[in-house]
């Protein structure tokens, strides 16, 4: 922690604190989920390079995880057998673009799969070469050869955008959470192992909007899979384009509006500042290294049926803490719900961000948890305010009211925040013209940069960044 700390600048002890805080929390939760289903898919994956000569190929960012899982399980097989590389559906997405655009080739067996709203034209010229060249300079074939795709979730989408650009490699995928697409042209190659869903009425190859009511299909939800997405995916943002030095990602400290999509109200205040949040996003995949080194000695040595309960419990028992956390049940983990409350967009994340727009317009600090982001804490997808809310001097620490406000009231108590704030930054100014200039009450911003990525060891390079909010 102390070095995670000192590379990003973090002195304080709050802010210290704060990723010790979450470092645990994700030990405690995350990591035994991640390292339980990446032991429970590595004797998959010996098969895989055993029987069909496959290269084991880890995508980033959302497979960052279980690639670290997998060094910490079995650090030979990872170095001999292993890649991880950061693709994006955006970026596989694109070399079909100008494939289409250079050959009129047209791709219509996954066509179901295509995330055409997330490309930049400006992105597709030359995009199936340079995504080629990735492949090849990190050692995943192209033209013929034996791929294993490992990743989060949910219908493989990457995997078969992959098989359309290169219809000459063999490609299945194991996924820790599968939902099978109906038009999936290739339904029996991928393998969900805490959750794996056939394609019927219900489930259509995406994670539900709201909570499942059967307790075991809890991680089939969206908001659970952005549980894990959203905060074990590394401190890189998605890469929007692949150039000649490789994916194009930044830092997530220097995202603007880090906060857009959430309610600053439900985040404690270390969580705010951009380097805290990058810095707990390497905690998180430390926590996963620590804990799959921990598992090792019991569960690659001794005898996989031995073992695989406690496997089978580590999983339903990350999905029920998760499920705790979206229903506000009251067992949940106060640890956990602080961490999740402040990293994982919901439901209503383009309402926030929405709010988050509109006080840029009037001239108000989004970040700041002020009364407007009170005002709309009844909105959040469980109709209940948070164990902790913080606004400024003000703090909410009980139970929630059994009715909360309606939609409509909690605009109209935003509408009278922002026009209350409106009228105060007016006296202000005007109060200014008046009197002599004050000292600033507020202190001055921080740089929130670091000139050392933790992970990489490597200065910055400041690339234009992307940011995938799908789940």
């Amino acid at each position: 922690m102390a070095a995670i700390a000192h590379a990003y600048g973090l002195h304080t002890e709050a802010e210290r604190d704060a990723i010790a805080r979450a470092y645990r929390v994700f030990h405690t939760h995350h990591a035994q989920f991640v390292t339980a289903v990446s032991a429970e898919m590595l004797r998959d994956l010996h098969r895989d390079v055993d029987e069909r000569g496959a290269r084991i190929v880890f995508l980033g960012r959302d497979g960052h995880p279980y690639a670290t899982a997998v060094r910490g399980l079995d650090p030979d097989f990872a170095e001999t057998h292993t890649v991880e590389i950061v693709l994006s559906r955006a970026v596989v997405d694109a070399a079909l673009t100008d494939l289409e655009d250079r050959t009129g080739a047209r791709f219509h067996a996954v066509e179901a799969f295509r995330v055409r709203d997330r490309i930049d034209p400006a992105t597709t010229v030359g995009a199936f070469q340079a995504l080629s060249d990735y492949l090849d300079d990190a050692g995943v074939p192209t033209a013929g050869g034996v791929l294993t795709f490992v990743d989060n979730s949910f219908k493989g989408t990457i995997q078969e955008l992959y098989t359309a650009a290169y219809p000459d490699v063999e490609v299945h995928g194991r996924y820790a959470i599968h939902g099978t697409h109906p038009d999936d042209p290739h339904p029996g190659n991928k393998t969900g192992y805490a959750l794996h869903l056939p394609a019927d009425t219900r489930w259509r190859g995406y994670p539900l909007a709201e909570l499942p009511a059967e307790p075991e299909l809890t991680l089939g939800a969206a908001e659970a899979v952005a549980a894990i997405e959203h905060t074990l995916h590394g401190p890189d943002t998605s890469p929007a384009a692949i150039d000649t030095t490789g994916p194009v990602q930044g830092p997530q400290r220097r995202q603007p509006a880090p906060l857009r999509g959430y309610n600053p109200a439900l985040i404690t205040p270390p969580y705010r500042d951009a380097r805290v949040r990058e810095a707990v996003k390497v905690a998180a995949l430390l926590a996963v290294h620590d804990a799959a080194v921990q598992a090792r000695p019991r569960w690659t040595g001794a005898p996989a049926q031995q073992t695989q309960p406690e496997r089978t419990h580590a999983i339903a028992a990350f999905a029920d803490d998760i499920r705790a956390w979206i229903t506000k049940a009251p067992q949940r983990d106060p640890g956990l719900s602080e961490v999740l409350d402040a990293f994982v967009r919901r439901r209503d994340r383009a309402l926030l961000s929405q709010v988050y727009d509109q006080l840029v317009v009037a001239g108000l600090d989004p970040a700041e948890p002020a009364q407007h982001w009170i005002a709309l804490l009844p909105t959040t997808p469980d109709h209940s305010l948070p164990d902790h809310v913080d606004a400024g001097s003000a703090h909410h620490d009980g139970p929630a009211p059994h009715e909360p406000p309606s939609f409509q009231t909690a605009m109209q108590h935003l509408r009278s925040a922002v026009d209350a704030a409106r009228r105060g930054v007016a006296a202000d100014t005007q109060e200014q013209t008046r009197t002599p200039a004050a000292p600033a009450t507020r202190p001055p911003r921080r740089d929130t940069g670091t000139q050392v990525d933790p992970l990489q060891n490597r200065p910055d390079q400041d690339r234009p960044s992307g940011y995938d909010s799908g789940y």
